[in-house]
């Protein structure tokens, strides 16, 4: 049965040894420099922005996963990423040639399957498990999100745009954007009044007719995790059964 699900509210007890970040948005060919605009009114800057969003439909990709825990302890994995927006997604990752991981995101449901190492997770203890982050990820870069967002005139200047969206669940605190004004990428997102849990977005490419972060970090009390992409695809379709997930997964409450 679908409830809320997982929502950008759970980092703050969903990241312990992974939490998520894209990095290397990778498409063959020469990086292009971003577009630059003159400062233009709110309502164009957002019709900028998500029409950028718009045009991303599906996203696949190879990838590197590295976890930091609280400690500063990392994991390093390989991996495989597929995006379908607006709300599914499907992580996979390796380590040493052995599949160890997969997290499954269909709209509000989120399963995740550990391999398991003489009884015990291989991973660790599945605390950190960043399905709720990918989920709230998925929301927040969408046309929608940004249609629903206002400026926040006390935080907004030449340089940086700062919207005031929609929460992500009821009773729960608006998601607060912040925009590098001068080429309406968004930077990061927040709950409002709360930095310790953030999505981050950086070393942003051009590749073709899409504008897109080569990382994003989803970060939290409990640490961070960082995902870096190549071998990417933009737009192309998936595989049938590409979101469904392991036999033996289990469905997140």
């Amino acid at each position: 049965m679908k409830g809320q699900g997982p929502s950008m509210a759970s980092m703050n007890c969903a990241v312990s040894v992974l939490v998520a970040v894209f990095v290397g948005l990778g498409c063959i060919g020469c990086a292009q420099q971003l577009p630059r605009y003159p400062v233009m009114s709110v309502e164009e800057s957002i019709t900028v922005v998500a029409e950028r969003f718009e045009g991303v439909r599906t996203i696949s990709a190879r990838c590197d996963v590295t976890a930091r825990d609280s400690k500063g302890e990392d994991v390093r994995l390989d991996g495989a990423v597929a995006i379908e927006f607006p709300g599914r997604m499907r992580l996979r990752a390796w380590k040493f040639n052995q599949a160890v991981l997969d997290i499954t995101i269909d709209d509000e449901d989120a399963w995740v399957w550990m391999r398991e190492r003489e009884g015990e997770a291989a991973l660790g203890s599945g605390e950190w498990l960043p399905a709720g982050q990918f989920a709230a990820a998925l929301r927040v870069l969408s046309p929608s999100w940004f249609a629903a967002a206002a400026a926040d005139d006390a935080r907004t200047s030449d340089a940086t745009l700062t919207l005031v969206g929609p929460a992500l669940e009821p009773d729960a605190p608006a998601v607060v954007c912040t925009i590098d004004r001068p080429t309406l990428t968004p930077r990061r997102f927040t709950l409002d009044g709360r930095e310790d849990v953030a999505i981050t977005l950086d070393q942003y490419e051009v590749y073709g007719e899409v504008v897109w972060p080569r990382r994003m970090r989803i970060s939290g009390a409990e640490g961070e995790l960082t995902i870096r992409l190549y071998q990417t695809e933009f737009n192309q379709e998936h595989a049938e059964g590409a979101f469904v997930p392991p036999r033996r997964a289990k469905l997140l409450p």
